[in-house]
């Protein structure tokens, strides 16, 4: 917590460290605005003023000194909570700047100025890191990029960004993440993502129209994970609760629309109301929550259905645009019940009474015509 130093303890020199680290906090919380807190300069002012005013049993000459350069900083703090000309000539840095050659204290003062702003300057880049960090995990970006994240930050550039992948939890997508300084300060925030569709061969060859890749501002318009974001650009839908109404959202891909900005589109959906359709077997309370987040989240889950007394497993997902929920077996092909006569008698056997392959069921999925576009 003190300065490095050799030799005996400064313990001036330590009271000015632990303000350093309250200042960093202070500007952590607040780093748009702390310059301009009237407050936070008064309470430096109290804190360097009790640095004087303590009990320092047989200072050393270092104490001494680091002393001398506590009261200079008071009387120039003074000077820019209580600017009159004289003071504003006195405390200007040319002036302070001789003054300092002349009374030969300009080394020792610079020197302290330089450790307390490392002092800062270290603890404001922990703080800084763990925020981002945060900001990061809270978006769903869990994979360690602690080491990259801390050496570019440190690298001081106005803004920055590195490359993303998750093939766990976001399959088939790339990400590039993009931080910036706050106006004014040097403390870096997690602006925006970019999510770009990386599909495997197969996909290439069956589609080979090209990715679609969508940005993601974290401070203007709709706000989306990683996993959202994820699901969205692969043509999926995600669901967000707003005003105590289920609201689903895909991305126009067809339509005409900028690079990397593709308009969002509104569907009407309930999906515990489809979920209630279906033969689920039992699910306690916590499964239920943690079914129907995923299905939020544009996920596909596994599930068993409760068909002629039997348990079928098969993969359910959100399919807003056909006003129901998609059933998948275990090899992808798409599952509907056939509860209509099917076209002719070759075809394909159901897994189990009840479900039958849904090229096969002679109905046509209701098309959702209540949906518009947004983000134009």
């Amino acid at each position: 917590m003190n300065f490095a130093q050799t030799g005996p303890v400064n313990r001036v020199a330590e009271a000015l460290s632990l303000y350093a680290i309250q200042e960093a906090q202070s500007i952590a919380a607040n780093p748009a605005g702390w310059k301009q807190d009237a407050s936070g300069l008064d309470l430096k002012i109290r804190f360097y003023e009790g640095i004087t005013a303590a009990a320092y049993p047989h200072p050393s000459k270092a104490e001494r000194s680091t002393l001398r350069f506590v009261r200079h900083q008071i009387r120039r703090m003074s000077a820019i909570k209580y600017p009159t000309p004289l003071r504003q000539l006195i405390y200007h840095p040319v002036s302070i700047f001789l003054r300092d050659i002349l009374l030969q204290r300009r080394q020792g003062f610079r020197q302290m100025e330089t450790q307390i702003r490392h002092t800062m300057r270290n603890e404001l880049r922990t703080l800084n890191h763990h925020a981002v960090q945060q900001s990061l995990n809270d978006r769903g970006f869990r994979l360690p990029v602690e080491t990259i994240l801390r050496k570019m930050m440190a690298q001081e550039m106005p803004q920055f960004h590195f490359r993303y992948a998750d093939p766990a939890r976001c399959k088939n997508t790339e990400f590039v993440l993009h931080f910036a300084k706050v106006p004014g300060s040097d403390f870096y925030y997690f602006q925006s993502f970019d999510a770009a569709t990386r599909p495997d061969l197969q996909s290439m060859l069956n589609r080979p129209a090209g990715a679609v890749q969508q940005s993601f501002d974290l401070y203007a318009g709709k706000s989306f994970s990683a996993p959202e974001a994820a699901a969205l650009v692969n043509g999926g839908f995600v669901a967000h609760i707003e005003e105590g109404h289920e609201k689903w959202y895909s991305l126009d891909t067809e339509g005409q629309h900028l690079p990397g900005q593709v308009p969002l589109i509104i569907h009407s959906f309930d999906l515990e109301a489809e979920l209630k359709k279906l033969p689920l077997r039992p699910l306690s309370a916590t499964q239920s929550t943690n079914l129907i987040r995923a299905l939020r989240e544009g996920q596909a889950r596994s599930v068993e259905l409760q068909i002629d007394g039997r348990g079928v497993r098969c993969k359910i997902q959100a399919a807003p645009q056909s006003r129901a929920l998609a059933i998948y077996d275990e090899h992808g092909r798409r599952l509907a019940f056939a509860s209509t006569p099917q076209k002719n008698s070759g075809a394909k056997a159901s897994l189990e009474n009840g479900l039958r392959v849904l090229s096969d069921i002679g109905n046509t999925p209701t098309v959702d015509k209540k949906k518009r576009k947004i983000g134009k």
